[in-house]
């Protein structure tokens, strides 16, 4: 008589709880471990540099990158998380994209600091496709989605900032309008409000412009249609 194919019938499958709560664990913990990697190489690397030198017009003033506080304590809590309780499996390669995010943006810090700047916005851009792609690419509990959110939105921001510097004209408030309608899209078309509240601070702290106006009045319109989607 038939009958039904079971995990049971597998090989060893009772090492199978195991092996998951093994994986679970080993992708928290290289995500706790990139975090501090990435913001310790970063800070050693940039002690002494000086970003009045290379800085945009349109940078954002300095508080704007607090941010990152809330960002790497968002993908500490994930970590944890993702280490004590056993999620699935999209929240695993979820922890481990941002493990990777985290290892890119490290060696951001380092090509930055030599003076590498079109490497280094080639890092950053890798970083937030990375990031935005694993983000958009399914659903995840709130905590992913917010930690997610938070990166891959504040790399598009520091992405558009990387590029002004590699191209070093005097005039490169565009890019920031580029980078709101692509973050904008993004919002909009995948109702992730998450995506566009790190280019809204960002543009909170910025010198006015119509550049800025622009590109406010964009996120705005994502973030409403994301609610309402």
């Amino acid at each position: 008589p038939y009958t039904q194919h079971t995990d049971t019938h597998t090989p060893f499958f009772f090492l199978r709880p195991i092996y998951e709560t093994m994986t679970s664990v080993v992708a928290g913990a290289c995500l706790i471990v990139s975090v501090f990697v990435a913001s310790g190489v970063t800070s050693h690397a940039l002690r002494k540099f000086d970003y009045r030198t290379v800085s945009p017009e349109w940078q954002p003033e300095r508080p704007a990158f607090g941010i990152w506080s809330l960002i790497f304590g968002a993908s500490l809590a994930v970590g944890l998380r993702t280490m004590v309780v056993t999620p699935e499996r999209n929240e695993i390669v979820a922890c481990v994209a941002q493990s990777l995010t985290y290892v890119l943006c490290a060696y951001w810090g380092v090509a930055f600091s030599q003076r590498r700047f079109w490497r280094a916005c080639a890092v950053l851009l890798a970083a937030f496709a990375l990031s935005t792609g694993t983000l958009l690419g399914t659903r995840y509990g709130p905590l992913t989605e917010v930690s997610l959110g938070l990166l891959a939105g504040w790399l598009g921001v520091a992405s558009s900032l990387g590029c002004a510097i590699a191209i070093g004209t005097p005039e490169t408030r565009w890019i920031l309008v580029v980078a709101g309608a692509l973050l904008s899209t993004c919002t909009a078309v995948y109702g992730r409000l998450v995506l566009i509240l790190p280019l809204l601070w960002a543009l909170a702290l910025t010198p006015s412009s119509w550049h800025v106006h622009v590109s406010a009045c964009m996120a705005v319109g994502a973030g409403v249609v994301a609610i309402f989607a």
